[in-house]
């Protein structure tokens, strides 16, 4: 099968986006395998090479769970893993498909579902430059204080922290790592240190993501506090690895530092890929995610 797709990115977490808006359900696309499909053009060596594949799709009352009276959504995003498992939420993705819908659209005010719920966004623009501003949703800690010890594995970067205890505390047996697990649509599992450019995300990430102690596989973030307003961050993202940026991860850093290390509710992260700015509301626990995003190419695929 022949598929268009779009390839976006921000800020180096790219994505391959099919536009499913108008398309009928009986669509020979409708029937596809989009796990399998998510693997196989996300591979970088054999594929389109991507960190995840996007569908954008009409919202559907039939299909999706209802939502407040008198609103309907301008569209629905799925999100796929490179590994073929769903994502609930993505703010690099959510970023990118608003790009395109204002394309498509002309509005720069919409209003996405996705499976951590209805998402408002904007197309803002500062001096000639699109800047797309998504609500990234309600932040909150699953667990804080959160000591996590990898068995078999030593701490050779010699890193210190930025807490009174050590977030990352070696012994004969492992190294230890503690920090907080915080939801903010997704998992996340942050930890701040003063040094991350020994690349931590790169040695513990996998290790941390499938860890017993999460009841599922969870995304990994490195966070360095540069000052009150800014924040270094690596990633490790649940089903992809490695990643050069990462919207909720950033979300979830920056609400985790605003609650334990001092930061101001305005704050940029600065991620392998590029710079976003994250504006936290301590009122409601909110937290808007703003940057540019990129359109490589729109081109087709064949899909077998």
């Amino acid at each position: 099968m022949n598929i268009i797709y779009h390839k976006m990115d921000a800020q180096g977490n790219d994505f391959i986006i099919l536009d499913r808006i108008g398309l009928q359900a009986s669509h020979p696309s409708s029937e596809m395998d989009y796990k399998d499909l998510a693997i196989k053009a996300c591979n970088r060596k054999q594929g389109i090479g991507a960190d995840g594949l996007v569908l954008l799709e009409d919202y559907s009352e039939a299909v999706d769970d209802p939502l407040p009276s008198g609103h309907k959504p301008d569209a629905r995003m799925k999100i796929y893993n490179s590994d073929g498992s769903l994502a609930e939420m993505c703010g690099s993705a959510l970023r990118c498909v608003t790009s395109l819908l204002y394309k498509k659209t002309g509005l720069t005010e919409l209003s996405i579902l996705t499976d951590s719920g209805l998402k408002t966004c904007e197309v803002l623009f500062e001096e000639d430059r699109e800047v797309i501003r998504v609500m990234i949703g309600r932040a909150g800690f699953i667990q804080e204080g959160l000591i996590v010890t990898l068995e078999g594995m030593d701490n050779s970067s010699g890193s210190s922290s930025v807490i009174p205890d050590p977030d990352r505390e070696s012994s004969s047996s492992g190294v230890s790592f503690q920090g907080a697990l915080v939801d903010v649509g997704n998992k996340h599992f942050v930890v701040y240190q003063e040094d991350i450019s020994h690349d931590p995300h790169l040695k513990f990430g996998s290790a941390l993501e499938y860890h017993p102690q999460f009841e599922e596989p969870v995304n990994v973030q490195f966070a360095r506090k540069i000052s009150h307003f800014e924040i270094e961050l690596k990633i490790w993202e649940r089903g992809c690895g490695a990643t050069l940026a990462c919207g909720t991860g950033a979300s979830a850093a920056v609400f985790y530092g605003v609650r334990h290390f001092g930061l101001e509710h305005k704050v940029r992260v600065n991620m392998p890929g590029g710079s976003v700015t994250v504006t936290f509301d301590p009122a409601t626990d909110v937290c808007h995610l703003s940057g540019s995003v990129t359109h490589q190419k729109t081109d087709s695929y064949v899909y077998e």
